[in-house]
């Protein structure tokens, strides 16, 4: 009962091929194709082939079988020969059937009788060793010969993917195995899982008597002892090498040998003959033990695991990257080409037609076409550029020695540049990536200057990569994929794929790390340490690579420690000369002075490099500027004592620096201050909109007037610049012409940087009072550029963004600055602003909480309504964190002041209000928050019209409300009023609320169990989110992690898979909410449960604790989370043995829940509440209070949801339980018949074979919301 057959294709439309060698095989891998297709193909008249076609998936699969009784590597290649020849479009194929397995000792080689084993190129062996091909030498040893050809790159990248997806517990073997037995009825007898009983493993100094057909005699004491597995039907996929030969193994020792020699997880007959002619992969399913104990019961279900591995593989190939690869024919000329089994490759091409064969090339040209699946173009995009490199061949010549020849050696080739600032490691590091890019496949720079921008540095490569590397992704998380920690992941893992070794990474500015091993070196850099930058461990990313080249630039010599190091040293005069002409500047009329100035620089390229620009620009003769600078530097010391700061730095660099930066004056003294002012903003991304706003007043000062600075603290000059955007690239062209600024990558030509050192320079070089203005100019710029939050463009959000670095910088240096002065606190309110909007909210919360007590020493603090609007900021922000006693405690305070003020600002009077309601929610006190929002809403409408935006906030609250006690469609009604008003006011910000709605409105389907609904509504909000936002901000990541769960309904996993998510989502939730948030916790609560099905009791304990500390310090006691809370620690106190313990907890569920049961109202939360204390009955035994509540919340959910939601489905199956549980008078063992919390029915979630788990256990739940209303 096969799926209809396709009509024919053309051989040309065929680009995968399988190859079997027994009939078994060809059964299992002709049942799991999705389609077949006629056998209508035209192949040529001397094919002997007989062939199967169809499809899996997208993909196209041709099938040919050995011919009956003719097996070995020689039959195989003559079958690979003629499909090669008759379907010249083949790019691969997959050799598929059953072997011999190799178990070792210890986990790693714990191999079974059904796993699976794959080819996969070790340092040793390209996946597949011909043991039985070599020569006799001295003594009678056997020499082996040859090499075989690993996998093509696009297999082994979906094997990678494929690995990783296994690791955590996702597969669809088992799936593809029950599908094909369904389809196939009769396959059922032989290809169906045999059992352990029959999986004997015996010693392998234990022959099998030779008289004997089966094993029932033999020596049962000879087995090997091997703990059963808990998932016996699902086989375990193993990777490494596969030996082939001519000869069927069949005795332990032997085996024992080569396993020990040549590290073996299989024996088979084919793929010898084929690694060399044709790209393939070898996938074996084991039905033996390749030792004389061999039977055939396993033959057939072992075919079937490794055709179901085969058909996972096909399917995580992507058909584009298949199609992109070269043909089986081109590989074949490859190979050729490289001289390695030629006879092969030359009958092979006897038979292709001229036109399929591509023009030959040279034995290198081959290796280099094998690059090219990982060549990325070349782009050094965001690193700092000079308009011409000179000199310094002998430090490439030392980099090139060290790096070159490209080689896989197993381990990273690391190289540290390390020097003092400005002595030129950046422009050598990217001069040899320029010099040698065709023999790199792939260049990365990497700022490395603080953790996160080397964090975002690595994450961003992801999108640089080859698209065979997506393969990486697919099927993967891709709610979490543009998530930092995911994308780091995607990353390494494509760095380190087999062959991919001829990238290099370049790390540059690693100068502020923290050496844990070194007692010498607490923090690396002073200087950095200083300006209050943290340090961190370049190691930990470092250890995470296996291949490929890497060169660090560092002032840190100990980083040599690494790997290698070469010490930068200053330039010779004669290359001082050469950078000196490189700039324009005619050395040979003035040779004499030109060679003494480079020798008094002193060889320092940023030194020489500012002394060239300033002699162009200006047509200074060098014995005009070497007149200039001796008496310059004659007056250091004067320098050094108005800059005491300054005495670390090299006396020639500064003196040119001082050189330009008066020639800079004399052109445009604007263009100097612009240059003090930049040494205060982050040095990467310097833009003209940065500036734009520092005249103006910003948009937020009519509702904050109190953040107004100073009158006269901004600027003349920097009113100019903000009214003049060709004023502003004006003088930053002056600036470009002296050196002291750098375009940024050509993408970005309207975006500059500035060298580290000179900026730390130019500020450094300040006296007191200068540093303290500069300073404060530069908070107000970052205040003032900072869009108000009404302003919800994608631009607008791309700005803040970049902001968001040069406010980092700011509060680094203002954390060591020791001066309290108030109005430049006061700008830390903006500040505030600008981490909120882009949800860092424990930064914000610190800079509101250091903004205000400035502000209240200008005002009044107890009456003044802008203050109000200040510390509602702040309130707004502890109720995000869950710190609701600080925000009830602000709220009271907001009241005080609006009631001394005659209630003026009525506006901010309704939001505090909405605010309290939005607290009494978290806490359970959903009466309280309705009463509220419902008097809110009758406020606004006594308002003009212009004035009720924000109403809208208040139906959305009160729907949520709604919606959890099960009034759906009074819910919905609020929901499209809020929808309605938003549109009715056309802006930016309107457009984001309006898909706040939509987010609102998948919850509200949820909860009625509608799940096709609510995964349409969230993804109309993640749309939203992601355009407005950004995929990465954790806005469009909270969306999409509801999207997430809402697919493992529909198509469930494995709790690994969901364990490594949820813990993903509470990192993510962390960085945005604070660990205290209710998100976070409800995230935890589920993380919990999985581990505890999963059997990892003392993390998920753990876990519980911290939440149940957090609950109390935070939340109300009664909080009906902590139903759920007592209710899970019961359980795994019960899964320990800890009785005493489980108890008490048991005890405080039951009493929470019996208060929450008997003084809530009639809502879907009161009859999960109801629901669950039945549940607990039940595991206490107590079977008549367990019947009247679990009768009581099924009438309410049948009354309220339907017969056919799911939480009323799952109350009909706890009464059943309840029901065999009264019945079974015998059975003392309640726990195999207590119930499941509300949740999704097990159905729904594929957990096949399990008994049901108590409630309090909670292991049934996948979900998020839930969780949030106790009822899990």
């Amino acid at each position: 009962m096969g799926s209809m057959p396709n009509r024919g294709l053309n051989p040309e439309s065929y680009a995968i091929g399988l190859i079997c060698a027994l009939p078994c095989e060809l059964a299992a891998a002709r049942a799991m194709l999705d389609h077949h297709h006629e056998n209508q193909a035209q192949l040529r008249p001397h094919d002997n082939n007989t062939y199967v076609f169809g499809s899996i998936g997208s993909h196209n699969i041709v099938i040919a079988c050995l011919p009956a009784g003719v097996y070995g590597t020689t039959s195989a290649a003559t079958v690979a020969t003629e499909m090669l020849a008759s379907f010249p479009k083949i790019r691969f194929a997959i050799l598929v059937g059953i072997g011999g397995g190799v178990p070792g000792p210890g986990k790693s080689a714990d191999i079974r009788l059904g796993d699976v084993v794959v080819s996969k190129p070790s340092k040793t062996f390209g996946g597949v060793v011909q043991y039985d091909f070599g020569k006799t030498v001295q003594r009678g040893a056997f020499g082996r010969t040859g090499a075989l050809n690993g996998p093509p790159l696009p297999v082994l990248t979906a094997v990678a993917k494929l690995q990783a997806d296994h690791m955590l517990g996702i597969t669809k073997i088992p799936d593809f195995l029950d599908k094909m037995l369904v389809k196939y009825p009769t396959m059922r007898g032989k290809f169906s899982y045999p059992g352990q009983a029959h999986d004997q493993l015996f010693d392998f100094k234990y022959d099998h008597p030779i008289t004997r057909p089966t094993c029932d005699a033999c020596d049962r004491s000879k087995t090997i002892r091997r703990d059963p597995r808990a998932e016996p039907q699902h086989p375990v996929i193993h990777y490494g090498t596969i030996a082939s030969g001519n000869q069927v193994m069949r005795h332990g020792v032997t085996r024992e040998h080569l396993r020990g020699q040549l590290g073996v997880l299989c024996f088979e007959m084919e793929a010898a003959g084929l690694m060399n002619s044709f790209p393939c992969l070898v996938v074996r399913g084991i039905c033996d033990y390749a030792d004389s104990h061999k039977n055939k019961k396993w033959q057939e279900y072992a075919a079937a695991t490794a055709a179901a591995y085969a058909k996972e593989l096909v399917l995580t190939i992507p058909p584009k990257e298949v199609l992109r690869s070269q043909t089986a024919a081109e590989a074949t000329v490859n190979t050729m080409a490289s001289g390695l089994s030629a006879v092969i490759a030359k009958e092979a091409l006897l038979t292709i037609p001229p036109k399929e064969v591509p023009s030959s090339q040279t034995a290198a040209e081959a290796t280099v076409n094998t690059d090219t699946n990982f060549k990325i173009p070349f782009s050094l995009r965001g690193s700092p550029r000079i308009a011409k490199f000179v000199g310094r061949d002998h430090d490439l010549t030392s980099i090139e020695n060290y790096i070159l020849p490209l080689q896989d050696q197993g381990s990273p080739n690391i190289l540290a540049l390390h020097g003092v600032g400005g002595i030129g490691k950046t422009q050598l590091a990217i001069e040899f990536a320029k010099r040698h890019r065709n023999k790199l496949s792939a260049v990365f720079w990497i700022n490395g200057e603080t953790e996160r921008s080397l964090r975002n540095g690595l994450a961003s490569i992801i999108q640089k990569l080859p698209v065979a590397s997506t393969t990486l992704r697919r099927n993967g998380p891709q709610k979490d994929k543009e998530s930092i920690d995911r994308a780091i992941e995607i990353v390494l893992d494509w760095l380190q794929l087999p062959d991919n070794f001829r990238w290099l990474v370049i790390f540059d500015n690693i100068d502020n790390q923290v050496q844990h091993s070194n007692n010498a070196f607490e923090v690396g850099n002073l200087e950095s340490q200083a300006d209050g930058t943290t340090g961190y461990d370049i190691r930990k990313y470092l250890d995470r690579f296996s291949q490929g080249s890497i060169i660090i630039t560092t002032r840190l010599s100990y980083m040599s420690q690494l790997g290698g190091g070469i010490k930068i040293d200053k330039v010779s005069t004669d290359e001082g000369l050469q950078v000196m002409r490189s700039a324009g500047v005619k050395t040979q009329r003035d040779e004499v002075a030109a060679r003494e100035l480079a020798q008094r620089l002193d060889g320092l390229p940023l030194a020489l490099n500012h002394a060239a620009h300033y002699m162009a620009q200006t047509g200074t003769p060098p014995s005009e500027y070497l007149q200039r600078y001796n008496e310059e530097l004659a007056g250091r010391k004067r320098l050094l004592e108005h800059t005491p700061r300054l005495g670390s730095y090299n006396a020639s660099m500064m003196v040119t620096w001082e050189i330009s930066l008066a020639a800079v004056c004399r052109k445009d003294s604007r263009a100097s201050k612009l240059l003090s002012l930049c040494s205060f903003l982050s040095r990467t991304d310097l833009f003209f909109d940065l500036f734009r706003n520092s005249k103006g007043q910003h948009a937020s000062y009519e509702f904050i007037p109190l953040l107004q600075p100073p009158r006269g603290s901004v600027e003349v000059w920097q009113s100019e610049i903000a009214q003049n955007e060709e004023l502003f690239y004006g003088l930053v062209e002056i600036l470009l012409e002296y050196s002291f600024l750098r375009t940024n990558d050509e993408s970005d030509s309207r975006s500059y940087s500035i060298h580290p050192v000179i900026q730390d320079w130019g500020r450094e070089r300040l006296t007191t009072r200068a540093w303290e203005q500069y300073f404060f100019h530069s908070l107000i710029i970052v205040a003032k550029a900072t869009p108000s939050s009404d302003q919800a463009s994608a631009k607008d959000f791309k700005t803040r963004r970049r902001l968001v670095l040069h406010a980092d910088r700011c509060i680094e240096l203002l954390d060591r600055h020791s001066g309290r002065n108030t109005p430049m606190l006061r700008m830390l309110f903006f500040f505030g602003i600008l981490y909120c909007d882009v949800e860092r909210l424990e930064d914000a919360r610190k800079m509101y909480e250091r903004a205000l007590p400035a502000c209240e020493k200008m005002i009044d603090k107890d009456n003044h309504p802008a203050l109000a609007r200040l510390i509602g900021r702040l309130a707004s922000v502890y109720a995000s964190q869950g710190r609701f006693k600080k925000a009830r405690a602000i709220i009271r305070r907001i009241f005080a002041i609006h009631t001394k003020d005659g209630e003026r600002d009525i506006l901010h009077v309704l939001e505090t209000m909405m605010l309290r309601a939005r607290i009494h929610k978290e806490l359970g006190r959903h009466d309280a928050a309705e009463a509220i929002l419902r008097l809110v809403i009758k406020r606004y409408q006594h308002l003009p019209s212009c004035q009720r935006s924000n109403q809208a906030g208040a139906f959305r609250l009160l729907s949520d409300i709604l919606g959890g006690r099960g009034l759906f469609d009074e819910a919905q009604n609020m929901l499209m009023q809020a929808k309605s008003l938003y549109k009715s006011r056309p802006s930016d910000l309107s457009r984001i609320r309006v898909f706040e709605c939509f987010h609102d409105l998948g919850k509200l389907y949820y909860r009625q169990g509608q799940f096709s609904k609510a995964k349409k509504a969230y993804h109309k909000a993640h749309l939203g989110y992601s355009e407005t936002y950004g995929p990465e901000d954790s806005r469009a990541l909270r969306v999409s992690s509801n999207i997430y769960a809402l697919d493992r309904f529909l198509s469930p996993e494995d709790n690994r898979l969901q364990i490594e998510r949820l813990r993903e989502q509470v990192r993510m939730l962390k960085a945005a909410k604070g660990p205290e948030s209710i998100p976070g916790i409800n995230i935890k609560l589920n993380l919990s449960k999985l581990l505890s099905a999963d059997g990892e009791l003392e993390e998920a304990e753990a876990i519980l604790k911290t939440v149940r500390r957090a609950m109390k310090d935070n939340f109300s006691p009664d909080h009906p989370l902590m139903i759920t809370i007592l209710s899970d620690l019961n359980g795994l106190c019960r899964k320990q043995k800890r009785f005493t313990e489980a108890r008490l907890h048991l005890e405080g569920a039951l009493s929470l829940a019996e208060k929450h049961a008997t003084t809530a109202l009639d809502s879907v939360n009161t009859f999960g509440t109801v629901h669950n204390l039945g549940v607990i009955y039940m595991g206490m035994g107590m079977v008549d209070e367990a019947e009247a509540a679990l009768s009581k919340a099924l009438q309410g959910f049948q009354k309220i949801l339907g017969p056919s939601s799911p939480w009323t489905i799952m109350a009909i199956k706890n009464m059943s339980r309840l029901r065999r549980m009264k019945n079974s008078a015998h059975s003392d063992d309640t726990e195999s018949v207590t119930g499941s919390a509300c949740s999704p029915p097990a159905s729904n979630r594929g957990r096949t074979g399990s008994s049901p788990l108590p409630a309090f256990d909670g292991e049934n739940s996948h979900n998020l919301e839930l969780t949030k209303y106790g009822w899990i």
